[in-house]
């Protein structure tokens, strides 16, 4: 599921509407304003054209396209250098 309001913050943070955007992107006008709205999900290459457009770092993409890593909503174990198992 897409953080749509870490999206969205980020599209008002750098262009003056969705509109804007979508212009500056091509795409046709209510794009934007479906993926928004959960009723479509952009595929990997719209996700790499709005990374560039919005000038999003690597944490900020995964913050918004990838929340959660699984879809059940499971969280990762990260093995550090002791070979210890944290929970994050």
């Amino acid at each position: 599921m897409i953080n749509f309001n870490l999206l969205r913050g980020h599209i008002y943070s750098l262009y003056s509407s969705q509109n804007a955007l979508t212009q500056e992107l091509g795409w046709p006008k209510n794009k934007i304003g479906r993926i928004l709205n959960g009723s479509a999900v952009p595929n990997v290459n719209d996700c790499e054209m709005l990374t560039e457009k919005l000038k999003l770092t690597a944490e900020e993409y995964i913050s918004i396209f990838i929340p959660s890593l699984s879809p059940n909503g499971d969280k990762i174990v990260i093995i550090n250098k002791n070979d210890k198992k944290e929970w994050n």
